[in-house]
């Protein structure tokens, strides 16, 4: 039987990345507001050490970037060579390398949408 269940954050928004610094100021706010109902861990400093180490205990990697603004995917990158299958859109990196069923999954078979609900509405999918 599975354990409870736990969300872990790790990353850095850059200095001049306001979307991203709100992002990770959200995540302290809604650990505070559930308190222990559900357990929510922020990794500061994170780094290809750290990387490697929360890899190890990952069940699925979620990446949910607005097409076509994913960059580099070296987060997936990282997953896929410690064994985690992902979840992702069609869109940077896993659009060429992803195996489907095998590697992981796309959330949408057609690269996905730059519109946020019809993002939303592909990964519910």
């Amino acid at each position: 039987m599975a354990g409870p269940a736990q969300l872990v954050f790790a990353g850095k928004a850059h200095p001049n990345d306001d979307t991203g610094t709100a992002i990770i100021r959200r995540v302290f706010e809604v650990r505070e507001a559930l308190g222990e109902r559900l357990k929510i861990i922020y990794l500061a400093n994170y780094e290809m050490d750290l990387g490697r180490e929360i890899c190890a205990g990952v069940d699925l990697w979620l990446n949910t970037p607005l097409p076509p603004l994913e960059a580099s995917g070296t987060s997936g990158m990282k997953a896929a060579l410690n064994g985690v299958p992902s979840l992702s859109v069609l869109d940077g990196w896993w659009i060429d390398e992803h195996v489907e069923g095998v590697t992981g999954w796309s959330i949408s078979k057609n690269g996905g949408s730059d519109e946020p609900s019809q993002h939303a509405a592909a990964l519910y999918d």
